[in-house]
């Protein structure tokens, strides 16, 4: 399954990750950075295309590195992401995450840039 990987280190692209599996293990381990616990949330493309952001949810508390290419996928005062953070793509009825239409890479990476 196809997720859209923004990494904390800035010298990494941000692009397409292959997730090996579709539970929170899997995209607990494309994340990387030791994650144990994901947090999806809500992003300002959810609405508009079924994106999701995930994070390292102990990560964002703890000894992960800010990451503010990924900010404007969250856009709460004085909250900064931290750590490697996924753009997924959600269904809206299951709850499950698909891959990510590649045509979606070109709308996160203008979200991005534009802010």
């Amino acid at each position: 399954m196809l997720a859209i990987k923004i990494p904390a280190d800035t010298s990494e692209p941000i692009g397409f990750i292959d997730v090996d599996g579709n539970n929170w293990r899997a995209v607990a381990s494309a994340i990387g950075g030791g994650c144990e616990y994901i947090e999806p949330f809500l992003t300002p493309l959810t609405a508009g295309y079924g994106l999701v952001g995930v994070a390292d949810e102990n990560g964002q508390f703890g000894d992960q590195p800010p990451n503010p290419r990924s900010w404007p996928l969250y856009p709460v005062q004085n909250y900064t992401l931290r750590g490697n953070v996924l753009v997924m793509y959600e269904d809206d009825d299951s709850g499950d995450f698909h891959s990510v239409p590649e045509e979606y890479l070109s709308v996160v990476k203008h979200l991005l840039r534009a802010s």
